[in-house]
């Protein structure tokens, strides 16, 4: 069966995960900055007790707080909107619904209730410990991600597809090999790219605030990114022994043997809706990915019913290969 979402769901989406959070974050702000008895500097940042240990502007919070939350938003909106028909089940679209919905309300809770709490207040050094406003804020947030996640629209099911698998005929003694490089798209570049930038800027404003303890947490996301960056070229090679893949570095590697496969097909992959990102991914119904753009897959489908999946150019050849592969090895 194929499922796609019809202009109407599309709209109510729109509204969802790229509205609902916008009104919640104007809100908040408007809040904020109607109040006239804060303390100047506020309270910005809090130590691991609860107590206030950084100072800084109501304006500056309030402009980066709206900006996460437009930039969230939009991506999230824009990635559901842009949605194909798909063969596949996903939850992951209601899932982003959710996520953009909880995460303007996580932060909107806890920006309007950390400087709430220095009302009042001559000095924020002296605002109570700001922990029971992130309890608070972490169970409406999770309350009203959820629903949005529910009331998100589900994809509607369209006439199923009548495509056969591609499947090349071979000899018995015949040899027949599919290799290919596989690169990332601009955006997954750009994603990575932005992602360094972070943890660089980071890193800075560490060093110059001077918190050495979290040079730690530093240090192992820039591992992560090394890692991801060392991912981010993949080699496929498919011949009489199966279907081999590794990154450009040696590691990760995948590799599936001719006799655990069922079947292989060409699929439309959606990276964010389907795998929620790029990079090696995990998708429903026992799917892993490889996935570095949207568009044409190869789909490696395992006896048991897990499957192996890798955007990759020319994934009907890649496909027929495997499973010409197959027939030969059961005859």
């Amino acid at each position: 069966m194929i499922r796609a979402f019809s202009p109407t769901q599309r709209i109510r989406i729109i509204l969802i995960a790229g509205v609902v959070p916008l009104v919640i974050a104007v809100v908040g702000v408007i809040a904020l900055l109607s109040w006239t008895d804060l303390p100047d500097p506020i309270a910005v940042h809090w130590g691991p007790t609860g107590s206030a240990d950084g100072y800084g502007s109501l304006l500056g919070l309030a402009t980066l707080f709206l900006l996460s939350v437009v930039a969230f938003a939009a991506i999230v909106t824009v990635a559901i909107a842009r949605l194909r028909a798909s063969t596949r089940p996903s939850a992951q679209p209601r899932f982003l619904v959710g996520m953009s919905v909880w995460f303007a309300t996580l932060l909107t809770a806890v920006l309007v209730g950390s400087v709430g709490i220095q009302r009042g207040l001559e000095d924020a050094a002296a605002a109570p410990s700001v922990l029971p406003v992130l309890g608070l804020a972490l169970v409406a947030a999770t309350l009203l991600g959820l629903i949005a996640g529910l009331v998100a629209p589900k994809p509607v099911t369209l006439e199923p597809s009548s495509v056969e698998e591609p499947r090349f005929a071979l000899a018995p003694e015949e040899r027949a090999v599919f290799t290919r490089t596989i690169a990332p798209s601009r955006i997954a570049i750009v994603s990575f790219a932005a992602a360094t930038i972070l943890v660089i800027a980071t890193a800075v404003l560490v060093a110059v605030v001077g918190r050495p303890a979290m040079f730690v947490i530093i240090a192992v996301v820039s591992l992560v990114l090394v890692l991801s960056f060392a991912s981010l070229n993949w080699r496929l090679r498919i011949g009489r022994d199966g279907v081999r893949l590794r990154a450009a570095g040696g590691y990760p590697r995948f590799t599936v043997p001719i006799d655990e496969i069922a079947a292989a097909s060409v699929v439309d992959v959606q990276a964010m809706a389907e795998f929620g990102g790029w990079g090696i991914r995990f998708g429903a119904g026992g799917r892993t990915g490889v996935i570095l753009r949207s568009g044409e897959a190869l789909e490696i489908t395992r006896h048991t019913g897990r499957s192996l999946v890798v955007t990759v150019d020319d994934a009907a050849t890649a496909a027929g290969l495997v499973n010409g592969l197959v027939q030969r090895s059961r005859a």
